[in-house]
């Protein structure tokens, strides 16, 4: 099957933004090495971005890659995700795997098959399978998943809710409160610090919104 008709899908959840669009490129591999002078817009296969954005970046592809800054708001769809350099505004992403290894000034939002976010965020909200979140937060923090693990700062309440497995990494303090779901109550490490207590809530059938 031709990759560009992979992606079309995706682009339909972006034509409302599209309109206003300053930069447009859809390819079957897209490396962005050249900063436009505004919101950027892209759909390929491949789509890697290597040049600071000093604006919004939308992006549709099999798979997204960006290498550098991000000035404004993030919105990707893909099969795979990747963001390894800072974001200013806020991330949304659809994709079989995610994977946020860069601070983001605002909220995230992700939902995927596999989760991976080892940066500090504002709001955090993850919906996947395999959900690791290991970045902390700056404000409050929502899990839906089957196989959770958290670690790092939270400042604020953490709520989890796990058909499988939760987990508690070493170290990690939270400021707020803890509320989790899962099939058994987690083995919380004497090092954790969770300074608004532990409410466990016990195990239930559920379908994540």
């Amino acid at each position: 099957m031709n990759a560009r008709l992979l992606i079309l899908p995706a682009l339909l959840l972006l034509l409302p933004v599209l309109a206003s669009a300053a930069t447009f490129a859809e390819d079957t591999t897209i490396v962005l090495s050249d900063a436009p002078p505004d919101n950027t817009y892209l759909a390929g296969a491949s789509v890697t971005v290597s040049a600071p954005l000093p604006a919004d970046l939308a992006a549709a592809g099999g798979t997204v890659t960006t290498y550098s800054s991000i000035g404004g708001d993030v919105l990707i769809g893909a099969g795979t995700a990747r963001i390894d350099q800072p974001v200013a505004g806020d991330v949304r992403i659809a994709a079989g795997q995610v994977i946020i290894n860069a601070p983001v000034d605002g909220d995230v939002v992700a939902a995927g098959a596999s989760i991976q976010v080892s940066a500090p965020a504002r709001d955090v909200r993850l919906f996947g399978a395999d959900v690791q979140a290991t970045g902390g937060a700056r404000g409050p923090v929502t899990i839906y998943g089957a196989n959770v693990t958290i670690s790092g700062d939270y400042e604020g309440d953490v709520e989890i809710i796990a058909s499988d497995y939760f987990s508690v990494g070493p170290n990690t303090h939270i400021n707020g409160t803890l509320r989790y779901n899962a099939p058994q109550q987690a083995d919380i490490p004497a090092s954790a610090v969770i300074d608004g207590g532990v409410v466990y809530t016990g195990s239930y059938a559920y379908v994540p919104t």
